[in-house]
């Protein structure tokens, strides 16, 4: 099977979230690691690119590679945006309308608006703009998933579920109420976990209540646990 060509933006030296992509990009052999602009320093990127062994097709900004690509012979086939938060609408919307595929790391936008700019665009282009909720392709999940289907855990009562880090330390905001009962305690609602009620809302219904950290983490390991 042919490998797709895979670019990726951000994700630099001494970075936590770049070797997650390159690493899970390799899993299966699918992908070939093409092309990047790895850093936002330009010299910094292109070398760490080269170490990497993207060759001439390190670049030193996003915008370079965006143009180098529309020029290659074998252009890549989608890119990966790794990219601080506020800079992933810009980056997105220059690929998609450049004829490439993107997969956006979370948040896709930093406002309503500007994520439903990039759903028109990936509509008018029929280029796919996807956001990785990854998690739900963890052995673990998957693991806890297979325990609750086959009843091995019995009836929730209560489910709490956390990813301690500091910069999710934040104060407890709202108490959503879900259906059949179920009582959400939420710590934030965001612009990366605002799907959190709508997903718990449907996918346990049997569990009396239900705590969540505010880490958008934990979204889709649910939906993948709960069957949705």
């Amino acid at each position: 099977m042919t490998k797709l060509q895979w670019g990726m933006i951000g994700g630099g030296d001494g970075s936590q979230i770049g070797p997650a992509h390159r690493l899970g990009a390799g899993l299966d052999g699918l992908f070939e690691f093409t092309a990047g602009a790895l850093d936002h320093r330009p010299e910094e990127g292109i070398a760490y690119g080269r170490r990497l062994g993207l060759g001439v097709r390190a670049y030193g900004s996003w915008q370079d590679m965006l143009a180098g690509e529309k020029k290659q012979d074998n252009p890549i086939d989608l890119v990966t945006v790794a990219t601080p938060n506020s800079t992933h609408f810009e980056i997105t919307k220059a690929f998609l309308e450049g004829g490439f595929h993107v997969l956006c790391e979370k948040p896709m936008t930093m406002t309503v608006e500007e994520g439903e700019e990039i759903v028109k665009i990936a509509q008018a282009t029929g280029n796919i703009c996807a956001v990785n909720y990854g998690y739900s392709g963890y052995s673990l999940v998957r693991h806890m998933k297979a325990m609750i289907a086959r009843g091995d855990l019995g009836k929730f009562a209560w489910l709490m579920l956390n990813l301690p880090m500091a910069i999710m330390a934040m104060p407890l905001m709202r108490i959503i109420r879900g259906c059949a009962g179920a009582t959400i305690q939420h710590r934030r609602v965001s612009r990366r976990n605002l799907p959190i009620a709508a997903f718990m809302r449907c996918i346990w219904p049997h569990s009396s209540q239900v705590r969540m950290s505010p880490s958008s983490a934990l979204i889709p390991c649910l939906a993948l646990m709960c069957g949705s």
